[in-house]
């Protein structure tokens, strides 16, 4: 079966002055459930189920800053005034017969306590995921990798899957990595990726789950951390029975020396696939917004030292995928 990506932008307009929530992708969620003109990802975003989703969305943002409140900010409201325009994306992986469902033009919407809003739909894009690439090829390559939103990473993402070992895992209370680890990262994308495509897995020589694993061990040797600037975060999502929700991970950016032409190709479409979807837990309520990018080595990167493609630790873990 053939699937696709679609993403979304949208422009989003208050009509009159608002108080947004500590976390603008409720706003967000708000305008998938009401608006006609998002029929197509409210319909997939209903359908989900748990685990790994093959969906997305951001907060609102302004120019290129989302808006969401971080733990000991100002005390102020987010607050946004009539006409200010704002804009938001919206990205799902849905089969062939679901594209007739394209959304329309522009509409106005009452999102109950945050407001009336106008929505225009101003980007539309659809990829079949087979076309999906970052450009990345050879055995070498560097890319970057903004981390625009909280990014939360689990810890569990590299917990060998052995039933017994899983069991014992289980009962640990999750907690998020805090910086852009290679293996944790990459654990993830494997794991988007057989879910969202599961006709074209990264391996068909192991289960899936041994496949992310592997290669989570794989950018653990051969995804090198060349540079970065990346700092913990905390930020209010909201409050339910006077208990607040504050996830905690981290944003920044980070750049990546890829080291082997197996890992290289893997990433390839898993990036690319980043791009639409994001990466890490609670991407589907704005969490994990990432942009992915090739970059090519200046002098100073090409005198770094790393080790040679295809050396036998990098291997290793190449030889099981």
């Amino acid at each position: 079966m053939t699937r696709f990506v679609v993403c979304g932008k949208y422009l989003a307009v208050p009509l009159r002055d608002a108080i947004l929530p500590p976390y603008t992708s409720k706003v967000v969620k708000s305008a998938v459930l009401r608006c006609a003109s998002l029929k197509l990802f409210r319909k997939v975003y209903q359908e989900l189920g748990p685990g790994i989703k093959p969906f997305s969305m951001t907060p609102l943002f302004r120019g290129s800053r989302p808006l969401f409140k971080e733990q000991g900010s100002s005390v102020a409201p987010l607050y946004v005034r009539s006409g200010e325009e704002l804009w938001f994306r919206v990205c799902a992986v849905c089969s062939a017969e679901n594209l007739d469902e394209a959304p329309p033009g522009d509409e106005v919407v009452e999102l109950g306590p945050y407001g009336i809003f106008r929505f225009v739909l101003s980007e539309l894009e659809v990829v079949d995921i087979r076309s999906l690439t970052l450009g990345l090829s050879g055995d070498r390559v560097f890319v970057r990798i903004r981390f625009l939103t909280p990014t939360l990473l689990s810890t569990k993402l590299m917990a060998p899957p052995l039933p017994h070992f899983l069991k014992r895992v289980a009962n640990i209370q999750e907690r998020y990595v805090l910086f852009p680890s290679p293996s944790h990262l990459c654990s993830y994308l494997v794991k988007l990726w057989n879910t969202v495509a599961p006709e074209e897995p990264v391996s068909r020589k192991v289960s899936p789950e041994w496949a992310a694993y592997f290669v989570g061990r794989l950018c653990g040797v051969a995804m090198v951390v060349v540079d970065y600037r990346s700092r913990p975060i905390t930020v209010l999502y909201d409050e339910k029975e006077g208990v607040s929700r504050r996830p905690r991970g981290f944003v920044g950016w980070a750049l990546y020396e890829i080291n082997t032409r197996k890992l290289v190709k893997i990433l390839d479409r898993a990036l690319a696939l980043a791009n639409y979807l994001g990466v890490g837990k609670s991407r589907s309520i704005g969490f994990g917004v990432v942009t992915a990018e090739k970059v090519e080595p200046s002098r100073s990167r090409e005198a770094y030292h790393s080790p040679e493609p295809g050396s036998s630790t990098a291997s290793l873990y190449t030889n099981y995928l």
